[in-house]
């Protein structure tokens, strides 16, 4: 029942009437089931008992109304009425394992696009939290696990519930002493079967769910870092990393498959066993081997149908407790996403506005785990149309600071105000991050054009070519797109932009904080990868920006910082001075250091 609730809060209201829909199907195709194996009794009584017609009130009534003038024709229309009757609940059976298979495939789709959608709106602090390989894998393979392993077997195992229902409780009618037998081996044999295998299947299970995110992770390590692999010549060492939880997760799909399988060959032999000594006993009572013939024939293809029907309940049951972790992660991971949603599409978000400037007021962040705050006490402003630098010691905290700016932190004490507005919210947040562009160190590129890199996650129809050929100006890099780029700005530039220099990738970056033309640009140690000449030419471009834009620089060279109107020096979380390039930096080209002491 916890499963069958935590499915139903998982599906929409559209998607419970389908269930909905799909249960009626099963009822019919159920009662569909029992009329095809009634339907055999007839011919199989007349074929034993050919005076059967005029015996039979009911087959009595049917031959006079018809006017057959022979037995053998009335077999015929009797054999053909059966066929038809098997024909049809076969192919109501078909028509239901079609829509099956069509709401579980719909709802995996939206389930996946719900819960990439739920970790994009995350808040930022869950990335810090979380392996992007476990995420992967979430969006990857446990939905596709959720609707195959636990969706999909539920609704079939509902419907072939049904099935059971609907033949036993024929069999009951027709002999209850034959369908007591059949409930007593089948049923008592699978419960004992379900007792026995749960807590193996459910540790199975949790087995390869640990498994696959070890899988995913060491994957994702090594080819992220493919390059440093090959140098240290490691490949050997990260394949039988790869070795164990793959063989782990073997393990458990082999368990998995035998435990949900074995039974079958064990209930079918003894199923067949207990009919053939189910006939010596009635034979044995003086019922006569006529009289049985009919029965046992109804009860044999009744059994055909009713074998597969409870084993199909049972393995749906092993693959639903094997796949049950998966469906408690989806459904906390959708819940934790949906509590952190922001407001959407941003291309369609209204500007908050930004005409004085940026306020920290007594800000204060720690991350989550920490035995301290990353920044403390933090106050300070910045005005519209001013270019200041964050200088310090490696690890002062001065990349935390620019990520509370950028709403990317919330911070624990203290708050970020634009023009008196606090930033509180994830919707004042969104629309304050629409002034922003942010150049990190590292440049992620897609495998993509470099168009498309630049106007990054617009769809191709959505990009204005006029406003990346303009970033692309400022960011130095036009003059080699146009002229050594194949195929210009639609040339792809692989994998993580492999086909490009460091440099090149830089710029790129640049270029896509440029696209939307931005009011706020935060470089974060962006002009660290350039050579001397290309930084000088893209500070220039960056400088040409004074009292434009506002520009923000986390530095790590402190000659990108010269045309700052001001340095923030961050030491351990704190912000210790402000004051202007020429008062904090020597001639030497390093920090005072006095304010430090």
């Amino acid at each position: 029942m916890t499963t069958i609730r935590s499915v139903l809060r998982l599906l929409n209201r559209n998607e419970r009437l389908w269930l909905v829909g799909l249960m009626v199907a099963s009822v019919i195709t159920a009662a569909l089931q029992v009329a095809g194996v009634g339907s055999v009794m007839p011919v199989l009584g007349v074929l034993a008992n050919p005076d059967a017609v005029q015996q039979n009130a009911i087959l009595r009534d049917i031959y006079g109304y018809l006017g057959f003038g022979t037995v053998r024709s009335f077999l015929i229309l009797v054999g053909s009425v059966a066929v038809a009757s098997v024909i049809l609940s076969n192919a109501f059976s078909a028509m239901t394992t079609w829509l099956v298979a069509r709401f579980t495939w719909s709802v995996h789709n939206r389930v996946a696009s719900e819960l990439l959608r739920s970790y994009l709106d995350a808040p930022y602090s869950m990335f810090i939290n979380r392996n992007t390989s476990d995420l992967r894998k979430s969006v990857l393979q446990d939905v596709e696990r959720m609707t195959g392993g636990v969706l999909a077997p539920m609704v079939n195992m509902l419907s072939f519930v049904l099935t059971i229902l609907f033949l036993v409780l024929f069999l009951v009618w027709l002999n209850p002493r034959f369908a007591g037998l059949a409930v007593v081996i089948l049923g008592g044999g699978y419960v004992l079967l379900f007792l026995g295998v749960r807590r193996a299947l459910l540790r199975a299970g949790q087995v390869r769910g640990a498994a696959d995110v070890a899988r995913f992770k060491i994957v994702g390590e090594a080819l992220d870092g493919i390059k440093e692999t090959k140098i240290l010549g490691r490949e050997h060492f990260v394949a039988m990393r790869f070795e164990s939880p793959t063989k782990a997760m073997s393990v458990a799909m082999i368990n998995q498959q035998v435990l949900a399988q074995i039974p079958r060959f064990a209930i079918e032999s003894f199923a067949f066993g207990s009919v053939l000594v189910g006939v010596v006993y009635f034979l044995g009572t003086g019922s006569g081997l006529r009289d049985l013939l009919a029965v046992v024939g109804v009860y044999a293809f009744a059994g055909y149908r009713l074998l597969p029907a409870v084993q199909n309940v049972y393995q749906s049951w092993s693959q639903i407790r094997f796949h049950h972790a998966v469906l408690n992660l989806i459904t906390k991971d959708l819940g934790d996403g949906s509590r952190g949603r922001g407001p959407g599409d941003s291309t369609a978000i209204v500007k908050l506005p930004f005409v004085r400037g940026i306020e920290l007021a007594g800000v204060t962040f720690s991350y989550s785990g920490a035995t301290g705050p990353a920044i403390h006490d933090v106050n300070l402003r910045i005005a519209r149309g001013s270019s200041v630098a964050f200088v310090g010691p490696t690890g002062a905290g001065k990349t935390t600071v620019v990520d509370v700016i950028l709403g990317l932190h919330t911070p624990q004490e203290g708050a970020v105000v634009i023009d008196g507005v606090r930033l509180t919210d994830s919707a004042t947040i969104r629309r304050w991050q629409c002034n922003l562009g942010y150049v990190p160190q590292e440049i992620f590129l897609v495998d993509d054009s470099v168009a498309a890199n630049i106007a990054f996650g617009l769809p191709h129809e959505m990009i204005d070519m006029k406003a990346v050929e303009r970033a692309a100006r400022i960011a130095n890099i036009h003059d080699f797109i146009s002229t050594q780029l194949a195929q210009g700005y639609r040339t792809v530039v692989g994998e993580r932009g492999i086909r490009l220099s460091g440099g090149q990738r830089q710029r790129i970056g640049i270029a896509r904080a440029l696209y939307r033309d931005p009011a706020v640009l935060v470089l974060d140690e962006a002009t660290s990868d350039l050579d001397p000449q290309t930084e000088a030419m893209v500070r220039d471009s960056i400088a040409s920006m004074a009292g434009i834009k506002t520009v923000i620089i986390v530095a790590h060279r402190l000659s990108t910082t010269r045309y700052c109107d001001a340095l923030f020096v961050i030491d351990r979380g704190r912000l210790v001075v402000t004051g202007s390039y020429s008062e904090l930096v020597t001639s030497d080209g390093t920090l005072a250091s006095e304010w430090t002491r």
